[in-house]
């Protein structure tokens, strides 16, 4: 009886905890360990919490923004940098701004060998040259008749660990509406590590894109630079 009222408590400490933070940050998305937030509300703060380590940092500032990234783009900076379509530059988490050049503000993608995201937005991924600050294109879906989904939004039909490898795949739509266009890296990489979709955080990012809205999947852990190989999950 003990036990199970202990558990109650528990349940109901945590209840709180979540409504706490659902009325300070409304419509804040809990990611892995992040806590990050953008909203097209004014006056909104893009809330920054360091990956895996549950715990919070200063506000970046009060900006208007319905589209905001998280992601690891470059090796200069350990964690990951942010912007939004109103940040006017790349910030590091720890509040540091590294430039005023802004990549696209739409998806995240592995698709190269290094372990840092690449940018994916409309029909098109790129790589962030860091050094130079420019996006490099990768792949060009559109040549192949590749269109986005969701008119401005112009997102991928879906982007996944679909076929096993631990960087991903996407979907897009054909500019036909009659098909859907596939597509994998074919860029090596010297990094083995088990698979995206073993990770459940991981998972219910893919099926948030199905039932919920097209927001890029993310890890509930981290494997960008810095991470032994022989510490990478195999």
């Amino acid at each position: 009886m003990r036990i199970m009222k202990t558990i109650l408590q528990i349940t109901l400490i945590l209840l709180l905890i979540v409504l706490a933070v659902e009325l300070v940050f409304p419509s804040a998305i809990i990611i892995g360990f992040a806590l990050t937030k953008a909203s097209p509300c004014p006056r909104t703060q893009v809330v920054r919490g360091i990956q895996a380590r549950l715990r919070f940092t200063k506000t970046l500032g009060a900006y208007r923004s319905s589209e905001a990234v998280f992601k690891q783009t470059e090796t200069d900076h350990r964690g990951f940098e942010l912007w939004s379509s109103t940040s006017k530059g790349i910030w590091t988490v720890k509040g540091e701004k590294i430039t005023d050049d802004v990549p696209s503000v739409n998806f995240r993608i592995y698709w190269d060998g290094d372990l840092q995201d690449e940018l994916l937005d409309r029909s098109y991924i790129d790589d962030w040259d860091f050094k130079n600050n420019k996006a490099v294109r990768l792949l060009d879906a559109s040549q192949d008749g590749g269109s986005s989904i969701n008119g401005t939004k112009a997102n991928p039909i879906i982007s996944a660990d679909i076929l096993g490898d631990w960087r991903e795949e996407v979907i897009f739509r054909g500019r036909d509406n009659a098909s859907l266009l596939l597509y994998s890296t074919t860029i090596p990489t010297e990094y083995r590590m088990v698979t995206p979709m073993q990770d459940n955080v991981y998972r219910k990012g893919i099926a948030w894109q199905n039932v919920v809205y097209n927001q890029p999947p993310h890890l509930g852990y981290y494997i960008g630079d810095g991470i032994p190989k022989d510490k990478m999950k195999q």
